[in-house]
């Protein structure tokens, strides 16, 4: 019959080392983040693993599409998705314009790279290198469509001219805003 008793100080070294063994291994294997903070949530916990200053880069054929920061998120392993708070975001079309936006709030599936921010008081809104600013409550982004989607009311404004409706989609491929619904436009 084999013992194997373990002193409390080498459970704690075990811990250490395989700790460093998984920062090693995440920041050698791509991942470019800066101050990575790592909390494991005890036994019981909703979720698998909560990270200070998260980042998330989706790109194809090596050309960054967007970048997706957050101060916080809470990871949902079996559920492929992390919830975030105090998000920005940065978006450049295949044509070369550049959107930002801001959210209180969001989650990203990180599987189908899909995700939702929102603001809690203000109106978020999203800034565009053309000139022209969106705000609206809250948007969900459709990687597989590459299509932004307002979700409630938006209020466009750009050079000589303010749009308001109940509807709003941007196809980031093809730089096409859709404002429908109940639609009024001022130029100015």
């Amino acid at each position: 019959m084999f013992t194997l008793r373990i002193q409390s100080k080498q459970i704690l070294l075990a811990l250490i080392m395989m700790f460093l063994l998984f920062l090693s291994f995440s920041l050698f294997s791509g991942m470019k983040k800066r101050n990575i903070s790592v909390i494991f949530n005890d036994i019981g916990g909703k979720a698998d693993v909560k990270i200070g200053r998260f980042s998330f880069v989706q790109s194809q054929d090596g050309i960054k599409n967007w970048e997706l920061k957050a101060d916080r998120a809470e990871i949902f392993e079996k559920d492929k998705k992390a919830q975030l708070e105090t998000v920005a975001v940065k978006m450049k079309t295949p044509e070369g314009l550049e959107l930002s936006m801001e959210g209180d709030s969001g989650s990203i599936d990180t599987e189908r790279k899909d995700f939702h921010l929102q603001k809690q008081a203000d109106l978020m809104a999203i800034q565009m290198s053309n000139g022209y600013i969106i705000k609206t409550p809250a948007i969900s982004w459709f990687n597989d469509r590459k299509v932004i989607v307002a979700d409630g009311p938006a209020h466009i404004t750009g050079p000589q001219i303010e749009i308001d409706g109940s509807e709003l989609q941007i196809a980031a491929e093809t730089q096409e805003v859709t404002i429908s619904g109940r639609v009024q436009a001022l130029v100015h």
